[in-house]
């Protein structure tokens, strides 16, 4: 079988042709295809359409006799295509491994949000790392459809010719609605700035007809910053469910440092006056060393470092591996931030 969507990007016609007799798996046609043919061949639409419909994969004949047919111009003819919507990268969010901890309130708007019968489109807003895509993974336990991720940069990668962009989205949204499906686009402001040039339809006018639709449902994670470009477009915002997220506060944290710590092996962090103490020292010192980061995400980040900590160094003090924690930040600046 040919793979259409490795030949899709090359814009040599030669080489497709080359590609094709090389590797034919039909002795016959190898060297009988004519490069100078195609120069004078006019462009079939009844052809063209065939080739759509069976995009995916084409055996060799019928690919080759297709190729006969098409105009000169074969690169506006091939960006003409509409291509299959598995171009874009997808991956099922999976729940997470353990209870989301203090977004008991934000869970349970959010089911009544994509319960609802036809506003049920959900723009989550909040800063990195205060928990937009775990409260989407608990949200995964809750309902029967399963939640797709779609890579942005699939969608708007390769899309320089006019449509290109327009079918990539279309495709997304059809089979979102075929496979009743619930889409979600981690920074959905991107998405929504992007089509619109040369003639073409921006992102927001291809959503706007499916968001009144029963059947298709979308879920995107935006800043508060971010999220301004929604208010540009009251036709747009109006459809949408915003749901805000803020920082976690003191008292949540507390519980996940409980929690965290007691599953950890050699804890020996007993008595709540202990805890309670060792917690202030490490969220005044989390605060130091990550002044940009937001919680539960720097929390967490720590947490994770210390298990991982004691288990190659041996029992060690929450301090001690909190200093090492500050060195390593401090040495590799990872963060890209003024310590």
């Amino acid at each position: 079988m040919i793979k259409i969507a490795s030949l899709y990007k090359n814009d040599n016609i030669n080489f497709i042709i080359k590609h094709i007799n090389s590797n034919s798996l039909f002795p016959e046609f190898r060297d009988k295809l004519p490069v100078q043919e195609l120069d004078y061949l006019k462009p079939n639409k009844y052809l063209i359409n065939a080739i759509e419909t069976n995009l995916k994969e084409l055996d060799e004949v019928t690919f080759i006799k297709y190729l006969k047919a098409i105009e000169s111009d074969y690169r506006r003819l091939f960006a003409s295509i509409s291509l299959p919507v598995l171009d874009c990268k997808t991956s099922a969010m999976s729940s997470l491994s353990k209870p989301l901890i203090g977004r008991d309130e934000e869970l349970k708007l959010l089911e009544i949000f994509m319960n609802r019968k036809y506003k049920n489109n959900v723009i989550l807003v909040g800063e990195p790392g205060v928990g937009k895509t775990a409260l989407i993974r608990e949200y995964t336990k809750k309902t029967s459809k399963p939640i797709i991720e779609v890579n942005l940069s699939d969608i708007l990668s390769d899309t320089k010719y006019r449509g290109e962009f327009e079918k990539k989205l279309t495709n997304i949204i059809k089979e979102t609605i075929e496979k009743e499906r619930i889409l979600f686009i981690d920074e959905i402001h991107i998405l929504i700035q992007a089509g619109g040039v040369e003639g073409g339809i921006s992102a927001s006018n291809i959503l706007k007809p499916f968001l009144t639709e029963e059947h298709f449902q979308i879920i995107g994670a935006t800043t508060k910053e971010e999220s301004k470009y929604f208010s540009e477009d009251r036709a747009l915002e109006r459809r949408f469910n915003f749901l805000h997220l803020p920082e976690l506060p003191k008292e949540v944290l507390y519980k996940m440092f409980c929690k965290e710590l007691s599953e950890l092996e050699n804890n020996e962090l007993k008595n709540q006056a202990q805890m309670c103490e060792e917690f202030e020292r490490l969220i005044k010192k989390l605060d130091l060393i990550l002044p940009q980061r937001n919680y539960p995400d720097k929390l967490l980040d720590f947490l994770d470092f210390f298990g991982s900590y004691i288990k190659i160094c041996g029992h060690d003090t929450i301090q001690n591996a909190l200093n090492f924690f500050e060195k390593t930040v401090n040495s590799s600046n990872i963060y890209g931030e003024e310590l």
